[in-house]
């Protein structure tokens, strides 16, 4: 059916003739009637407005004679996710897929999962009543995914390429030098963080004996054996904040982790040795929620002790101990705290920063997520907060933004 009439825009409904029929309507209204002269000088109808009209109808006249009923296009989707990274955050997303039914490949680059958390002593709460670090339960989510039958790990393994569109994309992944390939419908990337290079930092005495990165802390705290670098016990054991974070020389963004991370490692000073005290000089402490609680914790121990202020001065002394100086402290005087051992709470820093593309897409944008100034991708994070700027391939975990 031609119906010489209005734009298809309009009375859709009203033309609907059924899905056995085929109908295309010729515009004459918007194309002749609202755009032509109706009349001559004559009084008769114009020859071209005429000429218009008929031609428009002899157009769509042609093109029905071409066209057939339409046959839907149906995609045929895989409803496998592929998963990169093992740790925290890509286990958690590989077991909540696999609950909701879906196959998952999990892709990790060491020969084991659990991660950067997998090392550490402790975790930071995450349970009520959130007054004290809580034994590390990495491996029991690992144990978690192994059981699971949705699941396939591919540890020692990257990806090689990624292909296709949305709902069909194409991997190809390399496991100890076999190549494998298969299927999935969507991406996550879970690869994490690492810790700012703290060598970086030589403004806050790095290069000294004994000032170490809150990492190899967090180390000496697992082996039970918080000391200095000549093998005396620290007994009292500063930490500097902000270590390179909130600093445009390093990282202008705040890590959101380095305030807890520090009050955790402070918990564990006191729990090794009551004698041991610990001092955090802060600019702002930042412990979002239910973090509020331990912060407050540490807040009524009485061998924690809180200084806020601006560190100007990291020396060190003839017997290798260190001297901080604070300015801008609430009382309005600088003052020097002498330490056996400092502690630098050292940002983090996206994985995508490291060099290696860990998507290798096979697009013409690149082989990476569009990202921000500082790694971490980029996205609508007001309207779209867990989508990227590539359709069916999501960011999670401190790769998505600080923690």
């Amino acid at each position: 059916f031609v119906i010489a009439a209005c734009s298809q825009r309009y009375h859709e409904a009203t033309f609907d003739l059924g899905e056995e029929n085929i109908v295309v309507r010729a515009p004459i209204r918007e194309y002749v009637a609202w755009t032509q002269k109706n009349k001559d000088e004559s009084g008769k109808v114009d020859e071209d407005t005429q000429l218009a009209g008929e031609e428009y109808i002899q157009m769509y006249t042609a093109k029905i004679k071409k066209q057939g009923i339409p046959e839907p296009y149906e995609q045929e989707t895989s409803k496998n996710i592929l998963v990169i990274g093992g740790g925290v955050s890509g286990m958690t997303a590989a077991i909540e897929s696999a609950n909701a039914g879906y196959s998952v490949d999990l892709v990790e680059k060491e020969d084991h999962l659990g991660g950067f958390c997998l090392n550490e002593h402790k975790l930071i709460p995450a349970q009520a009543p959130f007054r004290e670090p809580e034994i590390n339960s990495v491996s029991a989510i690992v144990s978690e995914v192994a059981r699971n039958e949705l699941v396939t790990v591919h540890a020692s393994s990257f990806v090689v390429s990624i292909s296709g569109q949305p709902g069909e994309f194409k991997v190809k992944l390399n496991q100890d030098g076999k190549i494998k390939e298969f299927n999935s419908g969507s991406v996550i990337m879970a690869t994490g963080s690492n810790p700012y290079d703290a060598g970086k930092l030589t403004n806050l005495g790095i290069k000294h004996d004994n000032v170490i990165s809150s990492a190899e802390f967090e180390q000496m705290a697992k082996s039970g054996n918080i000391k200095c670098k000549d093998g005396r016990p620290a007994l009292n054991i500063g930490f500097i904040q902000c270590a390179g974070s909130r600093d445009p020389e390093h990282l202008s963004y705040c890590s959101g982790t380095c305030c807890m991370d520090s009050l955790k490692q402070a918990a564990y000073i006191r729990e090794q040795n009551p004698d041991a005290k610990a001092h955090i000089i802060y600019r702002d402490i930042r412990t979002p929620g239910h973090y509020e609680e331990f912060y407050s914790c540490q807040q009524d121990d009485p061998g924690v002790f809180l200084t806020q202020g601006d560190v100007v001065g990291v020396i060190e002394n003839d017997d290798k101990s260190i001297a901080i100086e604070v300015d801008n402290t609430i009382f309005g005087e600088p003052v020097k705290l002498e330490m056996d051992l400092v502690v630098l709470a050292v940002g983090q820093v996206p994985s995508t920063l490291n060099g290696e593309s860990a998507l290798n897409l096979e697009y013409r944008q690149g082989p990476d997520l569009p990202e921000l100034k500082y790694g971490y991708p980029d996205s609508h994070f007001i309207c779209f907060p867990y989508e990227t700027r590539r359709t069916g391939i999501y960011a999670v975990g401190s790769v998505r933004q600080p923690m």
